[in-house]
């Protein structure tokens, strides 16, 4: 298996195969530290700001958000996972193409709009690591981690 791309960030699952995740590992401890209420199952969980490295704060509007969903797509995409897309009512609707941003081959599906969390990753692909894994959830569960997305513009 080849080395990881050095300009993966640290959210790659790249960067998560087994005798090399320590530095990503280490980087979410510091953004979990950094951000204890991010995405968390306690009470008033944050979703729209992340504490930056550097101490600075990045808010997250609708915006950046669904740019964050579409960037992970395409990196879990890019390691080798099969997206599906969902429609409003969680109705599959296809298979996500995150270059042409559609579905079904390629084609514009009019009418069909994706809303957070309207993705899964189906069986087929390639398996994520375990470290990425045991960090941001079950393979079914890691489209909907919001800790991932807030990791995502840490790292």
């Amino acid at each position: 298996e080849l080395p990881p791309d050095p300009t993966s960030p640290l959210c790659h699952p790249w960067r998560w195969r087994e005798g090399i995740e320590w530095e990503s590992q280490w980087a979410f401890k510091a953004f979990i530290q950094a951000n204890p209420r991010f995405g968390g199952d306690g009470e008033n969980p944050c979703l729209d700001i992340v504490t930056l490295e550097d101490g600075s704060r990045r808010e997250l509007d609708s915006n950046a958000r669904y740019a964050l969903q579409q960037q992970r797509n395409a990196i879990l995409e890019e390691w080798g996972c099969v997206m599906e897309s969902l429609d409003e009512e969680g109705e599959e609707v296809g298979e996500w193409d995150c270059e042409e941003g559609a579905v079904d081959g390629g084609e514009i599906m009019p009418g069909k709009s994706c809303r957070p969390g309207s993705f899964r990753i189906v069986e087929g692909g390639r398996p994520l690591p375990d470290a990425f894994l045991k960090t941001f959830g079950p393979q079914e569960e890691v489209v909907d981690n919001q800790q991932f997305l807030g990791f995502m513009v840490w790292a």
